[in-house]
């Protein structure tokens, strides 16, 4: 990216989402002129309610109007090894309600957030036929049993 010619502002904010009074000072400092939220790999680990508050907020309190994040649903963990048992190692580091890849699909959508465009996991991404090719010994593996339409992946979302 160094490369590359800046064409807006970036600002990197620390916030606890958690805490109502520290989300509200980064919509405060996201302005109301119109900017991104990049959620990717962080909305698993929260408490559903820091989720919903997200997908309120985030577009009223501010200029948030696109939204990145990722999503990985249930039939895609089963697909790729086992479903509960996938997520175990990060079970000790989410909120006890933590919602899974389709409540936080939901959820976001529920709220007025829409896909403008997506990354799939599944068509996009070749790392996991990689990863499935050594689990197998380097073969080549057969088409895995994926559901039509699964929206795993990374997602831009827009509001309004």
């Amino acid at each position: 990216m160094s490369g590359e010619t800046v064409r807006c502002r970036r600002e990197r904010i620390t916030s606890d989402v958690n805490d109502p009074v520290q989300r509200r000072a980064m919509y405060e400092a996201a302005g109301s002129a119109p900017a991104i939220m990049i959620t990717e790999g962080l909305l698993l680990y929260l408490p559903a309610a820091t989720v919903e508050a997200l997908g309120v907020e985030s577009s009223k309190q501010s200029g948030v109007r696109h939204w990145i994040s990722d999503v990985t649903t249930s039939a895609f963990s089963r697909v790729l090894g086992g479903g509960t048992d996938t997520m175990q190692p990060i079970r000790h580091v989410q909120a006890s309600d933590a919602l899974n890849g389709e409540q936080i699909l939901d959820v976001i959508r529920r709220h007025g957030w829409t896909t403008s465009s997506q990354r799939s996991y599944i068509t996009d991404v070749g790392f996991i036929l990689e990863r499935v090719r050594r689990l197998m010994g380097g073969a080549t593996p057969p088409p895995l049993p994926y559901p039509p339409g699964d929206p795993t992946g990374v997602h831009r979302f827009v509001h309004g």
